[in-house]
């Protein structure tokens, strides 16, 4: 699914096709190709290059009162260099914990860890965690 700008490249490149039909002006068909090519291009790279992510979380301590805090420790793992992961874990009536991990490196895992202060009594989720990947072109 392309992102924002990659829908805003399709429609410009679409309208910039449609302004080549219309007017016959060769350069307003090539720059819209050109630039149609490059959003499928942009797809079939992501496509091929999606990284498998391991994600692995360890809560410290499992139970505490009102009060207390717990320390989240999330494990980040792939199956090949990725540059830039975005990971965000959410926690019930709490939000959510946001990083951005620059470099990972297959088989050398990165971690991380955040604290979350626990107000009231009651069981919290934490989780799911969601993983975003940046391609070349943002």
């Amino acid at each position: 699914m392309p992102t924002l700008r990659g829908w805003i490249a399709t429609g410009v490149a679409a309208g910039l096709i449609v302004l080549w039909i219309a007017l016959g002006e060769e350069l307003l068909g090539a720059g819209g190709l050109l630039l149609a090519l490059a959003v499928i291009g942009n797809l079939i790279y992501t496509r091929r290059t999606l990284p498998a992510i391991r994600l692995g979380r360890r809560v410290t301590p499992r139970q505490l009162h009102a009060g207390q805090r717990a320390i989240v420790h999330v494990t980040l793992a792939t199956d090949r260099k990725v540059r830039h992961i975005h990971v965000e874990d959410s926690v019930d009536h709490l939000g959510s914990a946001r990083f951005v991990a620059g470099d990972v490196d297959a088989g050398r895992p990165v971690g991380a860890r955040y604290e979350v202060m626990c107000h009231r009594r009651g069981v919290y989720s934490v989780g799911p965690a969601t993983t975003r990947v940046l391609d070349p072109l943002r």
